[in-house]
């Protein structure tokens, strides 16, 4: 076995490029597409913070869930941000629904 040079990534002593990132496994060449590694790519977690925002705006405890699955995997600040306001929302839309239930005695 050997391994890529530019990621690491362990390849069969055959093949002519590396299957993660996509760079030449021979030593003489000098691809022009190299590519900078730099760990595991991230995944895009923007959808938590807009369904934490949505259930927010509803009411619903699924706010809170999704808003911790952003917070938690969400890197850029925006999707943090709307994490934040999905939840606090969610909470003044339970807290005035409890608080309609109260005052109409249901």
């Amino acid at each position: 076995m050997k391994f890529c040079r530019f990621c690491g990534q362990e390849i069969e002593e055959d093949d002519k490029f590396c299957p993660v990132c996509g760079n030449s496994t021979d030593e003489g060449s000098e691809e022009i597409h190299r590519t900078t590694y730099q760990g595991q790519p991230t995944q895009n977690y923007h959808w938590a913070a807009v369904c934490a925002l949505i259930f927010g705006i509803l009411g619903g405890w699924l706010a809170f869930v999704f808003g911790a699955i952003g917070l938690s995997k969400c890197t850029e600040k925006k999707d943090r941000t709307l994490c934040i306001v999905g939840m606090i929302i969610a909470v003044v839309m339970i807290g005035a629904t409890i608080a309609l239930r109260i005052a109409l005695g249901i």
